[in-house]
């Protein structure tokens, strides 16, 4: 199902410097001659301060009894051990071109499939940039994307330009509260008039992005050292 986050127009220049180096291109599409028309990355909450704090950052649900939990394991070896985002996902999507035509974003939209909360160990308790941004969210199990403040309120849309000397940042939080989401973001985009393009945003490393509701998951606070079951049905996990 694709949610859909309309950009507003007519267009309206919103272009800042940002004094910071971003890893990676995860995906982007080429226009004539080879330039990169649109370079997007995607970088996760240990590489960026965002003001759209959640709760649950950084916590992960596991898709295993608690004794199986490996200690010390990177967000990277945890996703390909099938933990998923708690709950929220936070991510940043720097926007950019090397294409010397204005890049104007038409539209940016999730594509989520969804299923029950993930039944599995959720592990919770103290867990132990300098760019300009824009902010909106995602409610992955209503179907709705708003362009939001710094502080999460709602604001009408913003145009979004890209170029070889304008670059942008958004940052996206998604929520689940009802389901296990597996989503991409769809960016749709005009060159200098063209017929709109589409390019789909993947994490890194991966094919889709996956956040699920704790309602089915054990809990385990490491701050007290201690877990407590979900009252879902379903196999037991804290022992």
């Amino acid at each position: 199902m694709l949610l859909w986050l309309s950009v507003a127009l007519p267009p309206l220049l919103l272009g800042w410097a940002v004094n910071h180096f971003v890893p990676g291109i995860w995906d982007s599409v080429r226009g004539l001659g080879g330039a990169e028309t649109l370079e997007v990355t995607v970088l996760f909450p240990d590489e960026f301060d965002s003001p759209l704090e959640a709760d649950t950052r950084g916590e992960l649900i596991w898709p295993m009894s608690r004794s199986q939990i490996p200690e010390n394991a990177t967000r990277e070896e945890a996703y390909g051990l099938g933990a998923v985002d708690a709950s929220t996902t936070l991510l940043r999507l720097n926007l950019r071109s090397s294409f010397p035509e204005r890049v104007t974003i038409q539209q940016i939209a999730v594509d989520v499939e969804r299923d029950d909360p993930l039944r599995g160990i959720w592990v919770t308790g103290d867990m132990g940039g300098d760019a300009n941004v824009r902010y909106m969210q995602a409610d992955l199990d209503e179907g709705t994307v708003g362009w939001v403040d710094d502080k999460g309120e709602p604001i009408p849309p913003l145009p979004i330009y890209v170029s070889e000397t304008e670059e942008e940042n958004v940052d996206l939080l998604a929520r689940a509260s009802d389901c296990y989401c597996r989503w991409t973001i769809e960016l749709t985009y005009t060159v200098a008039g063209s017929s709109p393009r589409t390019v789909t945003v993947r994490p890194p490393g991966g094919d889709e992005f996956h956040t699920s509701g704790t309602s089915a998951a054990a809990t385990v606070n490491i701050s007290i050292n201690s877990c407590t079951e979900s009252s879902e049905p379903g196999p037991r996990l804290c022992d």
